[in-house]
């Protein structure tokens, strides 16, 4: 069965917000990659506009530019979904959400599209603090 089928047919407004959820971060990552191609992009700069691009999202920010890409900011709600307290993320890689489960070919997608700039979107098999999947 189709996911429209089993979810019925999508708000023409949920989708058109989520269109412009799309061009917004569209407009942003240009700005955030031309920036570090420079070197001279402010990470906590594009936290407010993220904040309300992705009003109600959890998102985390990663710096690239460093090694094992640490985490240098985590938006409210992480621990909600993770189990995780910020504290015990913030400057680490994302990656530990994957626990062992690092054979995945989304992983694989997801780090060549980070190495090539380019944008992707992947499901991850994802583990909380006590070992559950999200």
């Amino acid at each position: 069965m189709a996911d429209a089928e089993r979810t019925g047919p999508k708000d023409p407004r949920r989708a058109a917000r989520e269109h412009g959820q799309r061009a917004q971060l569209a407009q942003l990552r240009e700005r955030v990659w031309s920036g570090f191609a420079s070197e001279d992009v402010d990470l906590v700069s594009i936290v407010e506009p993220l904040s309300e691009v992705l009003a109600g999202e959890v998102f985390v920010v990663s710096d690239l530019r460093r090694i094992g890409s640490p985490l240098v900011h985590i938006e409210s709600g992480f621990e909600r979904l993770t189990g995780y307290a910020p504290q015990a993320a913030l400057g680490r890689e994302l990656g530990f959400l994957l626990r062992n489960d690092t054979d995945q070919e989304a992983v694989r997608q997801a780090r060549e599209a980070v190495r090539e700039g380019n944008a992707i979107s992947v499901t991850l098999r994802n583990y909380r603090a006590d070992g559950s999947l999200f």
